[in-house]
């Protein structure tokens, strides 16, 4: 019902022609859009790790609608254009590219060292991985009861899970955190479950050839962390190590671009220690996945436009309406 009255709202707004003004009031920001995994329609089965993912389909028309009201662009800050970024590396990365080029322009991808040439996915996604394929039960993990007998309740499950780590934090290490889930059942189990074409897109992660094919093709590549971790929850030895790693991917030519985006990349993950570790590397610019209201060249903002398409959502998101209604509270959006 609240999504429903929400696209009326915006809906109306349009027609009042108040998203129009918000347009022309930001006509010269850039948007930098950030995605994820783009999946072919035949591999889509709405499972609950698809929830970072967006259809084939839907990203066409994420670009068609966008194409109608600015130009695209591959490179930083050129006013008054779009700018498409996607984050961790996996395999899909090539759909998206091809589908970029057919509007003549190019990505920015962000590579975590450890998805370089990977078969296996992110610990992140391996948490993602074990939530969606586990089959349906009540599992007593860490003291918490988790019901896992719908997608609705998957997607709370892991949630709750993944909160977890930042309220013990003290105790985040993923390596304990997927042990506890391979006891109670074990990941060799579900690799099964998975199709093997939809697994080696969404899982798997790009090999140090095919980044090169794509950096031929005019695609960039900037860094993502060491092992795609919580920065804010490391210490400061294991923050400055995940950095130093990270930034040897520039001096070895495997990204061309000295550009950077923090892991999940909200702010109670990016803390002040981060930004300044990350001030100290090679990276001249970093990427937030927020809006951030007074960005610096490692604050900058990124937009999420979500996976499905609604156009006065997207047309709300586009202009900066949705974020104006969101930063004065008339909505909680």
């Amino acid at each position: 019902m609240r999504k429903r009255l929400l696209s009326m709202f915006y809906a109306l707004s349009y027609y009042l022609g108040i998203i129009a003004f918000f347009y022309w009031i930001n006509r010269k920001k850039q948007r930098v859009l950030v995605y994820h995994n783009v999946i072919p329609d035949q591999l889509w089965d709405d499972t609950f790790h698809l929830v970072t993912s967006i259809r084939e389909s839907t990203f066409r028309k994420h670009l068609a609608l966008i194409s109608k009201r600015f130009r695209f662009s591959g490179r930083l800050d050129e006013r008054g254009t779009v700018m498409f970024t996607f984050d961790d590396g996996y395999r899909c990365a090539r759909i998206a590219a091809g589908v970029l080029e057919e509007y003549s322009t190019t990505g920015l991808f962000f590579m975590p060292v450890d998805n370089i040439g990977s078969e296996r996915p992110l610990w992140i996604d391996k948490i993602m991985l074990w939530f969606s394929y586990v089959p349906d039960d009540v599992y007593e993990i860490g003291g918490t009861r988790y019901s896992l007998t719908s997608r609705e309740e998957r997607a709370i499950g892991y949630t709750n899970y993944c909160n977890r780590m930042y309220e013990e934090y003290r105790l985040y290490t993923p390596l304990l955190w997927l042990e506890e889930l391979d006891a109670f059942y074990p990941f060799r189990f579900l690799y099964g479950n998975i199709p093997m074409e939809l697994y080696s897109l969404r899982f798997t992660g790009l090999s140090v050839g095919e980044i090169s094919i794509l950096k031929e093709r005019g695609h960039k590549f900037g860094g993502h962390s060491s092992h795609h971790d919580i920065l804010s929850l490391l210490d400061r030895d294991e923050l400055r190590d995940d950095f130093i790693r990270s930034s040897d991917l520039v001096t070895r030519d495997v990204v061309n671009t000295a550009i950077y985006a923090y892991p999940f990349g909200h702010f109670r993950d990016v803390s002040p220690e981060v930004i300044a570790e990350c001030e100290k590397s090679m990276y001249t610019h970093a990427f937030m996945n927020e809006d951030v209201k007074s960005p610096t060249p490692y604050t900058r903002p990124r937009l999420n436009l979500g996976n499905s398409f609604n156009r006065y959502e997207l047309e709300a998101r586009l202009s900066g309406y949705h974020q104006f209604l969101k930063n004065i509270y008339i909505w909680t959006l």
